[in-house]
């Protein structure tokens, strides 16, 4: 049975908690158009001087050394060597580099769109702004014609972002749609100080429109009490001679399987860690079950979404169908991986997954989304996990995706 979500507000999207623009909203918000970028080398735009929110940067500091400004996969995620601390207060326009402006939103101090809390003292300064936090970046310019997309590179330089020390928890959207890999990442970084750190995330190519334009959401969640600001972004693209890059598209996915017998392989690189940041290795069975975890929570929060209810995992399999979005599905009929028997469950308040081994020797996969919308996640690597097992944390998946348009 599903469970009906029809009693949210049918104006807004919810993603970890946060209120959200929906994507018909963000094409609005830069339908006539998106500010130049303030600058492109080579295949990178940046939007926004590197000024450290007025503060500026040592001489010779690179705030995005350590980091990939082009070619990540979808989902990859690198962080810069270092972060920056820097004063405050500050609002746009404070001590800017050569007179140039700040672009939209970026120098701005930020809460959550639901404020009840201040946790610091950018979320009692009289200028902050109340969230979401948009920004539309044109990156038309990195793109010649008769070429395809084939990487797109998202840079955050992020300040003040502290969920582990007040526990409110941000998320980000691309256009329109929710991105696992940066909400995490703004979870994970500690800007206390306060200081700015840069990140930058793959942005997998089927969610670019025709213009050119990235629309980016970052809003914080709970009491929306934790401030926080965007130094500058960046876009790196990649191209390669052919059509025009895929875009978001509406049409029926294709149910049909392209294999439906023999073992499942994968050739991409699966990185899990614990809540504490550790490292887990996993055995290539247990990439495998990652890679249709991950894949079944992606789908579920597409079905949220755009069906106002949760889904089963043979709706998953075959391709739930939703009138205006393409959902896609699964890869691979998950009864197919033999090492694992999967379930899902819609539940009274949302829904979990299981991904139990059948044989000793692989660990086992517990998904767990209850009253919200984050996904807590489990592992025991000694058999079926449960909530009462090692609780994980950062995911990452490149290469290759269970989830199929």
């Amino acid at each position: 049975m599903k469970r009906n979500l029809s009693h949210r507000p049918a104006a807004l999207g919810f993603v970890s908690g946060c209120a959200i623009l929906p994507f018909a909203a963000l094409l609005s918000v830069a339908q006539t158009g998106a500010p130049a970028p303030t600058s492109v080398e080579g295949q990178v735009a940046t939007y926004g001087d590197r000024d450290l929110v007025g503060f500026h940067y040592p001489p010779g500091a690179d705030a995005t050394r350590g980091s990939r400004l082009t070619g990540l996969a979808p989902g990859a995620i690198t962080l810069s060597a270092e972060g920056f601390g820097h004063g405050f207060p500050f609002k746009p326009g404070d001590n800017q580099v050569d007179g140039t402006e700040d672009y939209p939103n970026t120098d701005q101090i930020f809460v959550g769109s639901s404020q009840t809390a201040a946790h610091d003292g950018y979320a009692q300064f009289d200028d902050r702004r109340r969230g979401p936090a948009l920004f539309s970046l044109d990156y038309g310019k990195l793109v010649p014609a008769g070429t395809r997309i084939t990487t797109l590179t998202l840079g955050i330089a992020i300040d003040d972002v502290q969920y582990s020390m007040w526990g409110q928890p941000f998320s980000a959207s691309i256009n329109g749609r929710p991105d696992r890999g940066i909400s995490s990442e703004l979870n994970t970084i500690d800007d206390t100080g306060p200081m700015t750190r840069f990140f930058s995330a793959g942005v997998d190519p089927n969610l670019l429109t025709p213009d050119h334009i990235l629309r980016v959401v970052i809003d914080e969640g709970g009491d929306g009490g934790d401030g926080f600001a965007i130094d500058f972004l960046t876009v790196g693209v990649t191209t390669s001679a052919g059509a025009s890059a895929a875009v978001i598209s509406t049409a029926t996915p294709n149910q049909k399987s392209a294999a439906s017998s023999g073992a499942i392989t994968t050739t991409a690189t699966v990185l899990i860690k614990d809540e504490k940041g550790v490292e887990i290795h996993l055995k290539p069975e247990e990439k495998i079950a990652v890679m249709f975890m991950e894949a079944i929570s992606f789908m579920e929060d597409d079905c949220r979404r755009h069906l106002s209810s949760y889904c089963s995992l043979a709706e998953l399999a075959a391709g739930p169908k939703s009138p205006g979005w393409n959902i896609g599905r699964l890869k691979y009929d998950p009864v197919r991986d033999t090492n694992y028997k999967y379930t899902v469950t819609i539940t009274a308040h949302g829904w979990n997954a299981s991904a139990s081994p059948q044989r000793p020797g692989i660990g086992g996969f517990f998904d767990n989304l209850d009253h919200g919308f984050i996904v807590d996640r489990y592992y025991n690597q000694n058999g079926t996990a449960s909530a009462s097992d090692k609780k994980l944390g950062e995911t990452s998946i490149s290469g290759e995706f269970f989830q199929v348009h």
